[in-house]
C-alpha cells in the first residue's frame, strides 16, 4: 500500500470578500482557494497517477463540527492528478456538499464568510491524513481588515486607502452583517439582470414585515405578517394614478373605503375563476356606491357567471342574483321581490309566499291599441276573496240533454269536491237551461224536451291547494288605496280617455236603464276614507344622497361624495397616517329605508322610539307609553320632523329597550314598555302586540339595541 507523504505545504492564493474600486473592483474573484501538495509513497518516492481525494472543512483542530466537504473524485471525472509527487487543487471546485454540522455551507464563501477559525482535513483514497491544517490568510490579504477604518484621502491612513474606496468611509457600502445598519440619505439599486428583482426583502417568522417606508407623516409596511400591504397617511392610505389617462384611486381615503374615478370605469374588476366574485362589497350604510356621468353612462356594470349577486348579511337567506343561469333576475326572501311606486304610493311584491304576486294595485296586461299609434289598452284581472280557476266554450243540446266534456287540464288545477259553479247562456231561442250535474271533467245541461239549442257555458272552481288562502290577515305594510297621481296625469294629457273607464261606463250604463245613482257617491267615499290612501313614497330627489340631509338630519351620517377629483398631493409631498375609523358599534337604520313607513304625527318623537297609532288622529302615530300595546305600528327611524316621521316597519332598526323588565337576549320577542318609547322583552307576547325580535342582548337598564321589525 503506498504511503502518503508528511510533507505537505499550504498555499492561498486571493482573497474571497475583498470590494476592490475602480477597475479592479468591477470584476468579482473566483470563490475558490489553491491547494498545493506533495505526495510520496511508502519507500518516500514521488507519485504520479490520477487520485480520489476528499476535502473537509471543520471548526476545530480536532473533533469539532464537519462544515463543508469537497470532493475531487474519479467518479466525478474530477480525480487530482499527480506528477512526480507534485500536485495542485482548486478546493471549492469539486462536488462541494454541506457539512454534517450545524449551518448550511454549499461554496467556500458561505465558509469563510461566518466562520473566523477554520481547519482543513484531507482524505486521500480511503486514508485519512493528520493532523489537520489550519487555513490561513495571506499577508496581502491582511489589508483587507483596514477597509473598516479607510475614510477620505485626508484622513486615511494612507493616500491609496482611500483611493481603493473611493474616498469613502465604510458606511458607505451594503453592510452584509446581520447587524441593522441605518445609513442617512438615499439608496438606489439598479439590476442589470431583468429576470431578478431589483430588490428583495425577506422576513422572519415573527418580524413586523418585510419592508417599511414612512414619510413625513404616512407610513406604509410590506409583507406584513398577515397583509401585502398596510398603508395609511393624514390624505389617504393608498394614492395609485395613471398619469396618462388621468384615472385614479384613493385606498382609506375622507369616509371611503376605496373611491376611484377615470374616464370610461370608476371601477373595473373581474373574477378568473367560475365561481369568484367580481365585487364583494359588505357594508352598514352603503357596500357599494357609484355614479357615471353622461347619458350613455354605467352606474355599475357586472359580469360574471352570475352578473351581480346580492345578499343581507344580518338575516339569513335573502339574496338576489341578476343575470343568472337564463334569469334576468333570480331572488329568494322572506318577501320576495318588493317594489314602491312612488308617484302614487303603491307597493307590489313578488314571490311572497304563499302569493306570486300580492300589492296595492292591480293586475294588469297591456297591449298596442289597433288604431291609434300613441295609444296602449290596459285592461285588469277580476280579484275576488277566493282562487279561482276557470274553464268556457259552447256546446248543443241533443234532445234537450247536453254531456260536455270539459277541457282535461280544468281537472287538473280545480278542486272536484267543492266550489265548482256553471253559468249557461242560450243561444238563439230564449230557452230555460238548468245545471244537471258539475264535476271537473264534464258538465249535464237539460234543456226543454226535444229541444236543440246551442248554449255557452262557463265553469269556475277553486284552484287546488289555495282554498284556504286567507282574505284577511293581520298588517305588515300600511296598504290604503293608491294614489291617482298616475291617473290624473293622464286625463289632464287627454281628457276623452276619461270615458273609457269603468266609473264612466257604469254611470251610462245607470242613466240608459234609468237607475238612480248618487253623483257624489257618499257610501264609496266613506269606505275610500275608513281603508285609506297610500300616501306617495319618498321620492329619489327627497332621498338622502351621499353628503346630503334627510328630513333634517345631520348630512354628517352620510359619506359625503366629491364631485370633483381631489388634488393630487403635491411633488415630494407625503400623506400623514389616517386615524383608525372609530367602531361604531351600531347599524344605520338609513340603510333600510325602502323598507320604512313615512306616518304623519304632531308628537314629539326622536330615532328609536317605539310608536304606535294615535286614536285621536286617524293614520297619525305616536311614541308607545304603556305596556304590549296592540296599536304598535314600528320603530321610528328619523327625528318628527315637518307634522311626518319615518318608521321602520319591515327591516332591521335600533330601537331603545328598558331592560328593568327582564334581561334582554338576543332572539327574546319584544313589546312596547310602559317607559315612553321604549320596548321590552315578553316571554308570553301575544299576537298583535309584538313589535319584533332582538338581535342583541341588554342585560339592565335602558339602552339601544338591534331589532329585527316583524309586527305580529
Amino acid at each position: 500500500m503506498p504511503r502518503f507523504g508528511s510533507s505537505i505545504a499550504w498555499v492561498l492564493c486571493g482573497i474571497l470578500f475583498i470590494a476592490l474600486p475602480g477597475a479592479l473592483g468591477a470584476a468579482s474573484p473566483p470563490a475558490l482557494t489553491n491547494y498545493q501538495g506533495v505526495l510520496r509513497g511508502s519507500a518516500d518516492e514521488p507519485l504520479s497517477g490520477d487520485f480520489d481525494m476528499t476535502f473537509r472543512f471543520f471548526d476545530a483542530e480536532s473533533g469539532g463540527n464537519e462544515l463543508l466537504i469537497d470532493r475531487h473524485l474519479a467518479a466525478n471525472t474530477q480525480a487530482v492528478t499527480v506528477a512526480g509527487g507534485l500536485f495542485s487543487v482548486a478546493l471549492g471546485g469539486g462536488q462541494v456538499l454541506d457539512g454534517s454540522g450545524p449551518g448550511a455551507f454549499l461554496s467556500l464563501t458561505d465558509l469563510f464568510r461566518d466562520n473566523a477559525a477554520v481547519w482543513l482535513e484531507v482524505q486521500i483514497g480511503a486514508e485519512t491524513l493528520t493532523p489537520r491544517t489550519r487555513v490561513l490568510a495571506t499577508g496581502y490579504a491582511l489589508n483587507a481588515a483596514t477597509a473598516a477604518t479607510a475614510g477620505t484621502a485626508a484622513t486615511a491612513a494612507t493616500a491609496t486607502d482611500a483611493v481603493q474606496l473611493n474616498g469613502q468611509p465604510a458606511t458607505f457600502y451594503l453592510d452584509t452583517s446581520a447587524t441593522r445598519q441605518l445609513k442617512n440619505g438615499g439608496v438606489r439599486f439598479t439590476a442589470a439582470d431583468a429576470s431578478n428583482y431589483v430588490l428583495e426583502a425577506v422576513t422572519q417568522p415573527g418580524s413586523p414585515g418585510a419592508f417599511w417606508a414612512q414619510g413625513a407623516n404616512a407610513g406604509c409596511v410590506l409583507a406584513t405578517a398577515q397583509n401585502g400591504a398596510a398603508c395609511g397617511g393624514n390624505g389617504y392610505g393608498g394614492y395609485f394614478y395613471d398619469a396618462n389617462d388621468s384615472s385614479y384611486a384613493y385606498g382609506g381615503y375622507n369616509v371611503y373605503g376605496l373611491y376611484s374615478g377615470g374616464p370610461s370605469y370608476g371601477l373595473y374588476s373581474t373574477a378568473w375563476n367560475s365561481s369568484g366574485t367580481g365585487v364583494f362589497a359588505s357594508a352598514p350604510q352603503y357596500g357599494i356606491y357609484t355614479t357615471a356621468s353622461g347619458a350613455a353612462g354605467i352606474g355599475l356594470y357586472a359580469s360574471g357567471v352570475t352578473g351581480a349577486h346580492f345578499i343581507q348579511s344580518n338575516l339569513p337567506g335573502p339574496y338576489t342574483k341578476i343575470a343568472y343561469s337564463g334569469y334576468g333576475v333570480m331572488s329568494q326572501s322572506y318577501n320576495g321581490i318588493h317594489s314602491i311606486d312612488y308617484n302614487d304610493g303603491g307597493y307590489t311584491r313578488i314571490g311572497s309566499s304563499p302569493y306570486k304576486v300580492y300589492g296595492t294595485g292591480s293586475v294588469s296586461f297591456v297591449q298596442n291599441h289597433p288604431d291609434d299609434p300613441d295609444k296602449v289598452v290596459v285592461y285588469h284581472a277580476p280579484e275576488s276573496s277566493e282562487v279561482n280557476v276557470y274553464t268556457r266554450g259552447s256546446a248543443k243540446l241533443d234532445k234537450g240533454v247536453a254531456h260536455v266534456a270539459l277541457d282535461p287540464t280544468f281537472a287538473w288545477v280545480a278542486n272536484p269536491d267543492l266550489g265548482l259553479t256553471a253559468h249557461l247562456t242560450p243561444r238563439g231561442e230564449p230557452v230555460a237551461l238548468a245545471v244537471d250535474s258539475v264535476s271537473v271533467s264534464e258538465i249535464v245541461v237539460r234543456g226543454p224536451a226535444g229541444a236543440n239549442v246551442a248554449f255557452d257555458y262557463w265553469v269556475t272552481g277553486l284552484r287546488i291547494g289555495f282554498e284556504e288562502m286567507p282574505p284577511v290577515k293581520h298588517k305588515e305594510l300600511e296598504s290604503g288605496i293608491p294614489g291617482k297621481a298616475s291617473g290624473a296625469a293622464i286625463y289632464a294629457a287627454d281628457p276623452s280617455l276619461r270615458a273609457f273607464n269603468a266609473l264612466e261606463r257604469h254611470r251610462t250604463m245607470a242613466r240608459d236603464i234609468g237607475r238612480s245613482v248618487d253623483p257624489d257617491m257618499k257610501a264609496a267615499a266613506a269606505l275610500r276614507n275608513h281603508i285609506g290612501f297610500t300616501r306617495p313614497a319618498m321620492r329619489p330627489d327627497d332621498m338622502a344622497a351621499p353628503g346630503q340631509a334627510l328630513d333634517g338630519q345631520d348630512a354628517t351620517t352620510s359619506p359625503a361624495a366629491p364631485q370633483t377629483r381631489p388634488d393630487r398631493a403635491a411633488a415630494g409631498a407625503s400623506p400623514a397616517p389616517a386615524t383608525e375609523p372609530a367602531e361604531t358599534g351600531g347599524h344605520s337604520p338609513d340603510a333600510r329605508r325602502p323598507m320604512s313607513e313615512r306616518f304623519e304625527t304632531s308628537a314629539s318623537i326622536e330615532p328609536g322610539d317605539v310608536v304606535v297609532l294615535d286614536a285621536a288622529a286617524r293614520g297619525a302615530v305616536r311614541r308607545s307609553d304603556r305596556e304590549a300595546d296592540r296599536a304598535v305600528v314600528g320603530i321610528a327611524l328619523s327625528p318628527a320632523i315637518g307634522g311626518w316621521v319615518e318608521v321602520a316597519v319591515g327591516s332591521v332598526a335600533e330601537v331603545r329597550v328598558d331592560a328593568s323588565y327582564g334581561a334582554i337576549r338576543a332572539g327574546d320577542l319584544l313589546v312596547s314598555a310602559p317607559a315612553p318609547g321604549a320596548a321590552m322583552r315578553s316571554p308570553n307576547a301575544e299576537a298583535g302586540t309584538i313589535l319584533g325580535k332582538a338581535l342583541e342582548p341588554l342585560e339592565s337598564g335602558l339602552g339601544t339595541i338591534r331589532v329585527l321589525v316583524m309586527l305580529r
